[in-house]
């Protein structure tokens, strides 16, 4: 089932999609959100990420401000859940990596 990222989902996001068959997680969500001052909100949620593609979130995290995200938080992974929360212009929180 999908419920491992579901459960830390945004509810407000305008579009969702879950998917299993991605090499970087067994699970992987996405979530995209039209914030009321025009920039756009992304969640990603990774259930069992790889050791890679966690240290390059990370890595891409430490530069977020820098390269115009208003916000580009990781918190710490819970268990088996890496969750993400960026936010920006559209061109950027669409084409920012997620692997």
């Amino acid at each position: 089932t999908f419920s491992p990222v579901l459960n830390y989902s945004d509810d407000d996001s305008e579009f969702q999609v879950v998917n299993s068959r991605v090499g970087f997680a067994d699970l992987y969500y996405l979530g995209l959100h039209r914030n009321d001052d025009g920039s756009f909100t992304r969640t990603t949620i990774y259930y069992n990420p790889s050791a890679e593609s966690a240290a390059h979130i990370s890595e891409l995290a430490l530069s977020g401000s820098e390269r115009g995200f208003s916000q580009y938080d990781v918190p710490t992974t819970e268990g088996d859940i890496l969750k993400v929360v960026l936010t920006g212009e559209f061109s950027l929180v669409t084409g920012e990596d997620i692997e």
